[in-house]
């Protein structure tokens, strides 16, 4: 089984001086990137949007994170031994064709990453040709599996279910590695 982190830069300050008080309940993440590897992490789930004049950054729902996308891409490139599940994370469909020009332009440029998913996170919809994976959603898919009010605190419910039995997978993301 590959381990893999839940929204990975969580971690990251936020980009707006109002997400701040906000910041903890999207957070997935106390560990740098640096230090996720160390913990054995080889999947690492990175959510991107578009700002007012189309400068991507990181992202988890309304909050956004600092970060240079491109920069994190270069050093995961660098170990050699990355998966990267890419994700959209935009309502708006005016932003998929540029997404999809960036995961081409990434796939060339970072070759020794696997790029894989490739989605809109509203609604799912498959934007790119990359491979889709089977993972263990058990640990962060809260909304889907928890109560409405675990949705609203990732640390909560990955705390309160992390001895839960997996179901085998080859990767398996996890909130707060």
């Amino acid at each position: 089984m590959i381990l893999g982190t839940h929204n990975s830069m969580t971690y990251l300050p936020v980009r707006k001086w109002w997400m701040k008080p906000f910041a903890w309940v999207a957070r997935c993440q106390h560990k740098d990137i640096c230090e996720q590897y160390d913990s054995g992490v080889r999947l690492f789930d990175l959510r991107v949007a578009f700002g007012r004049k189309g400068k991507l950054h990181f992202r988890h729902g309304l909050i956004g994170y600092k970060g240079d996308v491109n920069q994190t891409l270069l050093l995961l490139n660098s170990w050699g031994d990355t998966t990267v599940r890419i994700i959209l994370e935009e309502r708006n469909t005016d932003w998929d064709s540029v997404f999809r020009y960036y995961v081409t332009l990434w796939e060339q440029t970072y070759p020794d990453i696997k790029f894989v998913c490739g989605v809109r996170k509203y609604g799912w919809a498959q934007l790119c040709g990359l491979p889709q994976i089977e993972i263990d959603m058990l640990q962060w898919c809260a909304s889907m599996q928890g109560s409405k009010l675990s949705a609203l605190y990732p640390w909560l419910w990955a705390k309160r279910h992390s001895e839960v039995p997996q179901i085998e997978r080859m990767y398996l993301l996890k909130d707060f590695v």
